[in-house]
């Protein structure tokens, strides 16, 4: 979890002033990793801890809290 709370973070505060959108090629191949790591019930679990991840890395990069959850 914890590189794909740092990628995700660091997509959002590196992103070009005025950009609404970020660069989360990485972050997204660390997820997709996780949850091709997981199995079984694990996997949901997992899709639910990303889920979480994703919405703290937004807020913690500036982002507000709506466009933090659709993201």
């Amino acid at each position: 979890m914890a590189p794909t709370v740092a990628l995700s973070t660091a997509s959002v505060v590196l992103a070009p002033t005025g950009a609404h959108v970020a660069a989360w090629w990485p972050a997204a191949g660390v997820s997709v990793a996780a949850l091709l790591w997981a199995r079984g019930r694990m996997r949901w679990a997992m899709a639910a801890a990303l889920f979480v991840v994703s919405v703290v890395s937004n807020l913690w990069g500036g982002r507000e809290p709506g466009v933090s959850a659709a993201f």
